[in-house]
């Protein structure tokens, strides 16, 4: 039973959510840490909010379990911190400036004499880091020379850059899906669609469609898969690789799906090139 004054509330800004089962997977797999109390993720602000008891898991814990099953952690900013001689015993140090609440991890140049701090600016502010990181140095022998801040994204930038490439690639899919859609829908009788290759036009377009503008899709649903789990990914991703596997095996072996000697079945590449275009 966890006491009261024990448990703390982190807010952790999370990237590359696409749908609700992805908010349902990281909370399933940040209720299974031990030492958290309450869990949940909010799809709509991309955050988890996580209820824990810190003498038991730390907040590094909650990002390498995000991590793992494929998703990023936004607002993550640096502070250098150069000390006139490293702290000492430094073994006792580093976890002493890790338990700081926010910090992610540090690491030393002890040839430079330099701190590497990486800290959640959503959660940590970076004067509070330095005030308590400087009082920390003090404690363990040495003196802070000089500090520099290296500013992350915050979790609204990182959509922004999110949504500028997505945008990108919506541009894209559309001007190379369109022509494998006309095509497709001619059905032959266009004649300046009507030439011996045109199925090669279509696979070439549709390949371009689902390597650039798709991969993400398919990069998820991999991630998903080796976790046991299923979402929006691996929905998009089973359907446009089956059209796409499906079509591409009748255009190298015409007659492999015939069902009579002068029977073609039809190719389905507008299928796959479409559903990514759509969906992004």
């Amino acid at each position: 039973m966890h006491k009261q004054e024990e448990i703390k509330k982190v807010d952790i800004p999370i990237t590359g959510m696409t749908c609700a089962a992805c908010a349902k997977r990281i909370e399933k797999k940040l209720s299974k840490v031990d030492g958290v109390a309450q869990t949940g993720v909010n799809f709509a602000t991309a955050t988890a909010t996580v209820e824990y008891d810190p003498s038991k898991v730390t907040l590094q814990t909650f990002i390498t379990a995000i991590k793992d099953i494929g998703f990023g952690i936004a607002g993550s900013s640096t502070l250098l911190m150069k000390v006139e001689s490293m702290p000492e015993p430094y073994d006792k140090f580093s976890p002493t400036l890790t338990s700081i609440f926010g910090v992610l991890d540090i690491s030393a140049d002890i040839s430079s004499k330099v701190i590497k701090v990486n800290y959640l600016s959503e959660i940590l502010e970076a004067r509070d880091l330095m005030d308590k990181a400087t009082e920390i140095v003090k404690a363990f022998g040495s003196t802070l020379v000089s500090n520099q801040q290296e500013e992350g994204e915050t979790l609204q930038e990182q959509q922004d850059l999110e949504y500028k490439a997505l945008k990108q690639k919506f541009l894209f899919a559309i001007l190379f899906s369109f022509p494998v859609f006309i095509i497709a829908m001619s059905h032959g009788q266009v004649s300046f669609l009507n030439f011996e290759g045109i199925n090669w036009v279509q696979f070439l377009l549709t390949t371009i469609v689902l390597i650039y503008c798709g991969q993400q899709f398919y990069w998820k649903a991999i991630i998903a898969l080796k976790n046991l789990a299923a979402d929006m990914n691996t929905l998009v991703a089973t359907g446009t690789a089956s059209a796409y596997i499906y079509s591409t095996l009748l255009l190298f072996f015409p007659t492999i799906f015939s069902i009579h000697k002068n029977h073609i079945p039809d190719l389905y590449f507008e299928a796959a090139s479409m559903i990514i275009t759509l969906l992004l």
